[in-house]
C-alpha cells in the first residue's frame, strides 16, 4: 500500500499504528484525537508535520506550504520530511517552508527574509549570511548552539 510505504519512509508508521484505532484514527486539524474512551490526546508537532508531508507525497499538489515544527533538542542527522520536500521541489512543486531548523535554511534554493511587511533580503542562506546584518543577527539568535546555556 502506498500510504503505509510513505508513512514508513517518513518514520511515523509505528507511531500511528500504536494508536488504539491505528490508521483509522480521526485526527483533527490541531492534532487532537480520541484514544480509548473520553481522554483527549494530541499528536506531537513533528508527527502532525510528517502527516502533512505524507499527504503531500500522496496527493502531489503543485504548491506545498509547510510550517516546520520546532527543532528537536537532540541532533537529527536524517530528516526524511526535508528530503521528501526537496524531492517534491525537484519534481516541479513550489515548496514554501516556514523553517525552524538551520539544516532547512541551508538546503533552500531561496530564502526570503521579511522584516514586518518589508522584504529585507533574498538569496541562498550563505549569501544572506554575508550580505544581511539582520539575517546574520537572526541566525545567531536562533541557531547559536550556546544560546540556551546559562
Amino acid at each position: 500500500r502506498d500510504v503505509v510505504r510513505v508513512l514508513e519512509q517518513l518514520g511515523i508508521y509505528e507511531r500511528i499504528s500504536r494508536l488504539s484505532d491505528g490508521m483509522n484514527t480521526f485526527v483533527q486539524p490541531a492534532g487532537e484525537y480520541r484514544d480509548g474512551g473520553s481522554d483527549q490526546n494530541v499528536l506531537g508537532s513533528d508527527t502532525r508535520y510528517a502527516l502533512g508531508v505524507a499527504r503531500a507525497i500522496l496527493h502531489r499538489p503543485p504548491i506545498i506550504l509547510a510550517k516546520e515544527p520546532p527543532a528537536p533538542t537532540e541532533h537529527v542527522t536524517e530528516d526524511p520530511c526535508l528530503a521528501a520536500l526537496t524531492r517534491m521541489a525537484r519534481d516541479g512543486a513550489l515548496v514554501v517552508v516556514l523553517p525552524h531548523r538551520i539544516k532547512t535554511l541551508r538546503s533552500c534554493d531561496r530564502v526570503v527574509l521579511l522584516n514586518g511587511p518589508h522584504l529585507a533580503g533574498e538569496g541562498r542562506h550563505s549569501e544572506l549570511l554575508s550580505s544581511s546584518d539582520l539575517y546574520r543577527h537572526l541566525n545567531y539568535l536562533l541557531f547559536n548552539p550556546y544560546r540556551n546555556r546559562g
